[in-house]
């Protein structure tokens, strides 16, 4: 078992209206808003040293979720309905 503990990440973007998340910068769970989101972006609690390795999907449908990171953002992008559940995993390097 890897347990990550840390400030939780907010999560914005076009990812509908009230959109969730619950978990950490490494890895988490978004849940979409109403509406049908076409990405959601979650903000890291803390600045990553290079853009960490990501990858995502959609626990709801067999639709694809792509994962694209920078230092202080993982957008979590594909084709989405409202209330879809997004998981991510985040892993830094040097």
């Amino acid at each position: 078992h890897l347990e990550f503990t840390n400030t939780a990440p907010t999560v914005g973007g076009s990812c509908g209206t009230s959109p969730s998340i619950a978990g950490t910068d490494q890895a988490g769970r978004v849940t979409t808003g109403t509406a049908s989101p076409t990405s959601c972006t979650v903000t890291f609690a803390k600045t990553w040293a290079t853009a960490p390795a990501c990858t995502a999907s959609n626990e709801t449908s067999a639709n694809f979720t792509r994962a694209t990171a920078t230092t202080t953002t993982v957008v979590l992008a594909g084709t989405m309905v409202a209330s879809d559940v997004l998981t991510y995993i985040c892993m830094g390097y040097y």
